[in-house]
């Protein structure tokens, strides 16, 4: 295993990487590059350790945007159940596309054949 293990990662040994560790005592130490990966590691484990890191907003009745943070997993969930509910609205859309196209075509036909004679 490496020298670093992320909280929210990989088990193994070495340093475990928090949303605060290593601080910046021990980063001074280290070089550039080191330390950038370090500081890359302790925001990736801010981002999961938050359960505000993410926008889950809902809208109201009215279309009205209500600001909702939310953690990595609800969030899954939400773009779930976003993309569940997008999929139901395009099925409604495509049924009732089906249900009046022939009225389409036939105001098409009776047009174009004015259009030809």
């Amino acid at each position: 295993p490496g020298k670093y293990t992320f909280l929210h990662g990989t088990a193994g040994g070495g340093y475990i990487i928090t949303p605060d560790l290593p601080g910046a005592s021990e980063l001074d130490a280290l070089p550039p590059t080191t330390q950038n990966a370090l500081l890359y590691g302790r925001a990736k484990e801010h981002l999961l350790a938050s359960n505000r890191s993410f926008r889950c907003d809902t809208l109201d009745e009215e279309g009205n945007s209500k600001v909702r943070l939310c953690g990595v997993s609800a969030f899954k969930d939400f773009v779930g159940q976003e993309v569940a509910l997008m999929q139901k609205q395009m099925d409604a859309a495509s049924a009732e596309a089906r249900r009046v196209e022939h009225y389409f075509l036939s105001d098409l036909r009776s047009d174009l054949i004015s259009v030809l004679r």
